[in-house]
């Protein structure tokens, strides 16, 4: 999917940032929640997020935030992983909590999935997660390793190693059986 995420904002969500800026705080946004959706004759879809929901219909698992960072001039980045879990579903709700446990945003599209949880693979989820109606400056969020680099670049050059590898295993197979060797 090509297109942006764009979540709504939730009423209970915007009442607690309301009520954070009375106080003189900012309300921290310090988790990622991914679910399955409705079920809906016997498949999981997604559906269009309504502003009053107060939590996902279907919620899998909740992550903090690995990393992030202010994005001007109106949201943050926001990068949270997935740990490889039992059971394999597809990611059609993706909702953004405060550390109150207050449904901030929620996305979901009733006809297209985000991804595939899968039992053997993490899956890291990166967003840029844009609040035009928010003034950043009422928000922070929590991630506990501030650091951490893009990976993007250390996944290619592994699959490169493994794709030569591959293609150096396909090629002394056939070296082999060209001399008679069975493998």
């Amino acid at each position: 999917m090509s297109e942006p995420l764009i979540p709504v904002l939730t009423n209970v969500g915007l009442a607690a940032i309301a009520n954070a800026q009375g106080t003189g705080l900012q309300a921290v946004i310090s988790e990622v929640a991914i679910g399955r959706g409705s079920l809906v004759g016997g498949v999981y879809k997604g559906y269009t997020p309504a502003r009053t929901a107060t939590a996902l219909v279907g919620q899998m698992v909740r992550v903090p935030i690995l990393s992030g960072a202010r994005r001007d001039p109106a949201g943050f980045t926001v990068l949270s992983l997935l740990p490889a879990t039992p059971g394999e579903y597809p990611i059609n709700e993706v909702g953004f909590y405060l550390s109150n446990g207050t449904l901030l945003a929620l996305w979901s599209d009733p006809n297209f999935p985000l991804a595939y949880k899968t039992p053997l693979a993490s899956v890291e989820l990166g967003f840029d997660l844009l609040l035009e109606a928010i003034p950043t400056s009422a928000l922070a969020i929590t991630v506990l390793m501030p650091d951490v680099p893009d990976t993007a670049g250390v996944l290619a050059e592994l699959l490169a190693t493994d794709a030569r590898a591959f293609v150096n295993m396909v090629n002394l197979t056939l070296k082999l059986a060209s001399l008679g060797v069975k493998v």
